[in-house]
């Protein structure tokens, strides 16, 4: 009964969404024109109760020498995150480090870019449902970054 109910649930997410699953819905993190990378890192997320997805990694530099590094992670494993889809520009408050956030739109994607004075920056775009891409890097800016995710997602069929 469980089974029946949760493929009714996926179902009904797919035709209520239907913008929000591209063409192959896990992004491997392709190789990518002029850009370098490295060997792609392909990990199960399994638990006790199976498996729950993917957890994909690589590492980039764009053609205009900016390092990156790519994750993605699909399957049941991070089924509840959700973006806040509110236009958000926020800090961490008067006791953190000085880090911002704010939400913004990538295609018809919602997108969180968090910029750290002291670790970098980095973007995150739920995808599907199922999947989540997050670029993270120590000097991209906010420009670099949507546009390294623009190329991830073209490669993919998920404009």
């Amino acid at each position: 009964m469980r089974k029946l109910f949760f493929m009714l649930c996926v179902i009904i997410s797919i035709l209520i969404f239907p913008l929000s699953i591209c063409a192959k819905d896990i992004i491997y993190l392709p190789e990518i024109e002029s850009w370098t990378s490295q060997h792609r890192q392909e990990i199960p997320i399994t638990t006790v109760s199976g498996n729950k997805g993917f957890w994909i990694e690589r590492s980039y530099r764009t053609d205009r020498g900016t390092k990156l590094n790519a994750v993605w992670i699909s399957g049941l494993g991070e089924k509840n995150w959700k973006q806040n889809e509110l236009e958000t520009i926020n800090n961490d408050g008067p006791f953190g480090n000085g880090s911002t956030y704010k939400t913004i739109k990538i295609y018809h994607y919602i997108a969180s870019f968090e910029k750290h004075p002291i670790i970098g920056s980095s973007l995150t775009i739920k995808v599907s449902p199922f999947g989540t891409l997050t670029l993270e890097s120590e000097l991209a800016s906010e420009e670099e970054l949507v546009s390294a995710s623009k190329k991830i997602l073209d490669k993919q069929g998920c404009q």
